[in-house]
């Protein structure tokens, strides 16, 4: 099981888009919001992480790749962490 964690520039606009778009790829995510840096400029930020097999990693960046041309950016970042994934259930 791999977490993909995807960064991009955040805001009310953005993050609409970019959230609309990952529920069309996937039924469950995690959203993060903060701040951050991009070429020395401060932004808001926006992480959305995803539980997902390998074999979902071209999904991934084709969904990011689709976030990064909606919201009119250079570049999105995708981060790519192996774990073990266990839910805690009744």
């Amino acid at each position: 099981m791999n977490l993909y964690r995807i960064c991009t520039e955040g805001g009310a606009e953005n993050e609409e888009r970019a959230l609309y778009l990952v529920s069309q790829y996937f039924p469950g995510y995690t959203v993060l919001r903060g701040k951050g840096f991009w070429k020395g400029t401060r932004e808001k930020s926006l992480v959305i992480e995803i539980a997902a097999d390998a074999i979902d990693a071209d999904k991934v960046r084709n969904m990011a790749d689709e976030i990064r041309a909606v919201n009119q950016q250079d570049s999105v970042c995708i981060q790519t962490l192996t774990c073990e994934v266990h839910q805690c259930t009744d």
